[in-house]
């Protein structure tokens, strides 16, 4: 009898333990939020900031903003212009292209291309 409940015993530690490792391993990714962001810093592919030159065009009142609705669809401002672009939790397609893109409580980046020091850096504003 002894060497079933060992038996027993292995198995249902066993159990407990691949239970207790799947949960961990299941959380769930950042999401994106749905909003209006602001760009706040500029980086071309070589990781340059262009950040003054973006501070000259906000001094003129030109602003670039991303609105992210839930649906996944939304629009790129860029001065008087207006784009439509589409987005997931991972990606934003904008211009024909996709981007990457990720979320922090700070910021949500969009890289310009794999590999690549490009980014735009945006910040949610107040609604």
């Amino acid at each position: 009898m002894k060497p079933i409940l060992r038996i027993l015993t292995v198995l249902i530690t066993a159990l407990v333990l691949t239970a207790c490792g799947s949960s961990a391993a299941s959380e769930p990714e950042p999401q994106i939020a749905a909003g209006t962001y602001r760009l706040k810093e500029l980086y071309d592919d070589e990781g340059t900031s262009l950040n003054d030159k973006l501070a000259r065009l906000e001094a003129e009142g030109s602003t670039v903003t991303l609105v992210l609705a839930e649906d996944g669809t939304g629009t790129y401002h860029l001065f008087d212009e207006t784009e439509a672009v589409t987005w997931n939790e991972t990606s934003l397609t904008l211009f024909g292209e996709t981007y990457t893109m990720e979320q922090t409580p700070e910021a949500l980046t969009v890289h310009s291309g794999s590999g690549t020091e490009g980014r735009m850096v945006f910040v949610m504003e107040n609604n």
